[in-house]
């Protein structure tokens, strides 16, 4: 399901580390060669907000978009020059000198919120400084976003990349800018009466599946339904899940790359256990019921290429009845699917059937005389 972060205005973030103001930005120009700057003063407050709530486990969203949640990552990336001003630079995104203006954010902390009448989803700095769009048309810019913001990120010249770690109960989403304009986006840019008014947008996507489980009684051999109605499930886990996961963040030279994700099916593989409500631990009161009964809050897993074979899905399910009797597959079962996709949410159906006390008849053949030969006598 995708997201709609909507930018309702622009200014300047501090070079790396977080927000300043103009005179910072001027101050760091004074003094330098070939400063022939067209510094007009960009006064518009970046304000980051969404058309577009989430549980603490898979973000959700509401029919118009709106989601909530805590840490996304943002960055503002140079993209192209504007030609206005001499003395562009190459854009670089691992350049960390006091002129290197193409990574404007970086990584800045932000919390998506409902605003006042949960029209629109806002996102508000951590530290709750006030960022400012630059005051030197050197570069246009593209916003980039991402959830969980991780404190790590790898750097080239052309790209940025984020390791991030799942558990089963932790979503991904991932989302940019998309405005082919010349001058966008710049302050030149909102300077046009045209877009002056302009409310750009990031569109969020998931890049994880989710899977959900649901519980219905199966008749025993007289069409009745009492034996599987004493019956519940203790435990569900889903076997040898890659717990990490690579990122691209952005990628200057390919955007077909940016967005995508990778993982490692070799290696760091965990059980992801099914979880309550707000990843509280499995409760005890998920008896089979007539009607078919969702339990548990789902489990958020990478997507498999189900035509590899060690990209299969398999869960370890575990059984009870209300006398205390647990009763656990031989093997994993495996789930199969014709395809996966991220942002999908697929539900894994089960039917239960009461237990069936194991008894056994013997009968025992009697002895049959063997009249036709004999074992040779033995003298010691």
């Amino acid at each position: 399901m995708k997201k709609n972060l909507w930018i309702l205005g622009f200014a300047a973030a501090s070079l790396m580390a977080g927000c300043s103001s103009n005179d910072d930005v001027l101050s760091s120009l004074q003094g330098q060669p070939d400063a022939d700057i067209n510094a007009g003063n960009s006064n518009v407050e970046i304000r980051l907000a969404s058309s577009a709530g989430g549980t603490r486990s898979s973000v959700e969203s509401t029919a118009d978009g709106l989601f909530e949640a805590d840490g996304l990552g943002i960055f503002c990336l140079a993209k192209g020059v504007q030609g206005v001003n001499p003395a562009e630079r190459p854009i670089v995104w691992n350049g960390y000198d006091e002129l290197d203006f193409s990574v404007w954010m970086d990584n800045i902390e932000t919390n998506a919120e409902f605003n006042a009448d949960t029209t629109a989803t806002e996102l508000n700095w951590v530290d709750g400084k006030k960022c400012f769009y630059p005051v030197a048309n050197w570069y246009t810019y593209r916003f980039y976003g991402y959830y969980p913001r991780v404190e790590t990120i790898y750097k080239s010249e052309s790209r940025i990349e984020a390791t991030i770690q799942i558990n089963g109960t932790q979503d991904v989403i991932w989302g940019r800018t998309n405005n082919n304009h010349d001058d966008a986006y710049s302050a030149k840019y909102f300077r046009n009466p045209e877009h002056a008014d302009e409310t750009p947008g990031i569109e969020f996507e998931h890049k994880l599946m989710r899977m959900t489980f649901s519980i219905v009684p199966g008749p025993d051999a007289k069409g009745e339904y009492d034996a599987a109605l004493t019956m519940g499930v203790k435990s569900i886990k889903v076997k040898d899940v890659p717990t990490q996961l690579n990122l691209v963040i952005a990628d200057r030279n390919d955007a077909t790359a940016e967005g995508k994700v990778t993982f490692d099916w070799d290696n760091n593989l965990a059980d992801f256990d099914l979880l309550d409500a707000d990843d509280a631990p499995f409760g005890e009161d998920h008896w089979v019921q007539m009607e078919e009964t969702r339990i548990g809050q789902g489990i958020l897993l990478p997507v498999p290429d189900e035509q590899k074979d060690d990209q299969h899905y398999y869960v370890e399910i575990v059984l009870k009845d209300k006398e205390g009797n647990e009763f656990i597959s031989e093997h994993p079962i495996e789930l199969q699917s014709s395809k996966y996709e991220a942002g999908k949410s697929y539900n894994v159906k089960m039917t239960i059937n009461g237990p069936k006390l194991i008894t056994l008849n013997a009968t025992l053949k009697p002895w049959d005389l063997d009249t036709d030969g004999t074992i040779q006598d033995v003298t010691l």
